[in-house]
């Protein structure tokens, strides 16, 4: 009820069909049902895991501790890839338990283990990719150190606190990194709603000066809340779900950096493997925790509920201002990152990201704008070629396809179709987008067979749009192309784009056919 809704018009049901909450897939069914793509759940059915009846308890492998420079590896890995988004842990507290687990083991706590297990077991999953790696000989998988961590999980949740938070928000930083995320069926959503209850539980959203715990905890508290501020609002804005905490209830502190997160001088901790810790430290979190925000208002003002034969809370002009300033706020934001964040690290285009896919939710179909106007549809289609030439540029340079990507290409892809579509007068620019984004879909696929059927999805819908273009004896496309300026005249012939292309989609049985027998 918090999250608006999108519905399609047909000609039984003047009124509107609903199809659910206004972000995520609900877009890409929105789409595909316009194009009278109905059959397209066909590509759903998959054989069964040979496992999926099995006992898990039976089939679950452990891992013990791994020899020391590979967990050392695995730290400074974790540190440059995940610490920097989420600075949850206290860099001397994780040196000190890295040491005394290889020193003396019985003197390291059931949590200090789990952490550094999953820490491990994320550092690992991380660094599969890297050069560095052939050089150790690791005969266990990153998911077999999570394993490991988890059996300490089970004996540190029964105590609420610090730590207990702590410790959820790294198996949900496990969830958002590795491959054990598939259609979880809204656990990662459930999992990240109960870290905020928690977290409001424990008071770390509230500033008091009464309150005074020590420096260092009183620090590890608040970034223990920006941390699950943040993941709370990714998931919320990937799932189109409605947020747990309004901001005008938060006002503890933003992290701040102390003297015992530089570690440049220690070369004990492996300062050779730290370049980019030592260039950004956590600004990636204060940037994120900024553009989270943005997240909410997004979702409480474009995507905010509005009931069948209701006016919305808010006026179509107000909504509209909203936009306008959203986007405004974004453009600044991308500015801050040029500005902080070298362009030549892996962590500029992971923002980078970001940025494109909140500007793609902003402009595309949503309860406020079912149908976008030229100039949100334009920069809808330049934020999705950003976005894959980002996701390219990183993996020419080593970087691992990780699941929190497999959604944004699925979505990323049907909107760019869907602007082609409204905008273009020839399947060039799409074609020359459809080849970027399939490279980068068969590197998805090589880690995650089952993303072959939103790849499949993705060749048909394209390929239909791309064969109709070339073949368009109508002549039709170039709705924009063709403007005379005035914003009414360009929405008619978009939407008039959009009709003529209905032939486009005649062949469809039989290419799904294809794909099913295949």
């Amino acid at each position: 009820t918090e999250v608006g809704s999108l519905t399609i018009s047909n000609n039984d049901n003047t009124q509107g069909k609903y199809i659910g909450a206004a972000t995520g897939s609900n877009f890409a069914r929105l789409f595909l049902k316009q194009m009278h793509l109905g059959r397209l759940n066909e590509l759903n059915s998959s054989a069964m895991d040979d496992f999926d009846s099995f006992d898990s308890s039976v089939t679950k492998s452990y891992a013990p501790l791994p020899p020391y420079r590979i967990s050392k590896y695995a730290v400074l890995k974790y540190i440059n890839c995940v610490h920097i988004y989420y600075p949850l842990l206290l860099l001397q507290n994780l040196k000190h338990t890295l040491h005394v687990m290889y020193s003396s083991p019985k003197e390291v706590s059931l949590h200090d283990k789990f952490v550094l297990f999953i820490v491990i077991s994320i550092g690992l999953d991380r660094a599969e990719k890297d050069v560095e790696m052939t050089n150790y000989i690791n005969q266990f998988k990153p998911v077999e150190y999570f394993n490991t961590a988890y059996r300490y999980l089970e004996e540190i949740l029964s105590i609420r606190s610090e730590k207990s938070l702590q410790s959820l928000l790294l198996v949900i930083i496990w969830l958002l990194n590795t491959n054990v995320l598939r259609d979880d069926n809204g656990d990662l959503w459930h999992l990240g709603r109960f870290s905020m209850s928690l977290a409001m539980e424990l008071g770390v959203h509230r500033f008091n000066p009464d309150w005074d715990f020590g420096e260092m905890k009183n620090e590890l508290r608040n970034r223990l809340f920006w941390c699950t501020y943040i993941l709370e609002r990714t998931i919320a804005m990937k799932f189109g779900r409605g947020l747990s905490l309004r901001k005008q209830a938060i006002d503890t502190p933003i992290p701040q950096l102390f003297k015992d997160d530089y570690i440049s001088d220690n070369t004990n901790f492996g300062t050779d493997l730290l370049n980019v810790y030592d260039q950004v430290q956590f600004k990636p979190s204060l940037l994120l925790i900024n553009i989270c925000e943005i997240y909410g208002d997004t979702l409480e003002t474009v995507y905010i509920s509005r009931a069948a034969h209701s006016e919305p809370a808010l006026s179509l002009e107000e909504i509209s201002n909203y936009k306008t300033q959203l986007q405004n706020s974004l453009t600044q934001w991308m500015v801050q990152v040029d500005k902080q964040i070298p362009n030549t690290l892996e962590c500029y285009y992971e923002l980078k990201i970001r940025y494109c896919l909140a500007s793609v939710i902003l402009n595309r179909p949503s309860p406020s704008f079912p149908i976008p106007d030229t100039e949100s549809i334009l920069r809808c289609k330049t934020d999705c070629q950003e976005c894959i030439s980002s996701y390219c540029w990183m993996l020419d340079h080593g970087w691992k396809i990780n699941p929190t990507c497999l959604h944004d290409l699925v979505n990323v892809g049907l909107t760019m179709i869907y602007c082609c579509w409204k905008t273009e007068t020839d399947s060039n620019t799409l074609k020359d987008f459809s080849l970027k984004i399939l490279n980068i879909m068969n590197e998805v696929v090589k880690y995650y067979p089952t993303f072959t059927k939103f790849k499949n999805l993705f060749i048909i819908v394209s390929s239909i749009i791309i064969d109709g273009f070339n073949n368009n004896v109508n002549n039709s496309g170039g709705a924009v192309g063709n403007s005379n300026g005035d914003d009414s005249d360009s929405m008619t012939e978009v939407q008039q784009a959009g009709g003529h292309n209905e032939f486009m989609f005649q062949h469809l049985p039989h290419q799904l056919q294809q794909v099913k027998s295949s």
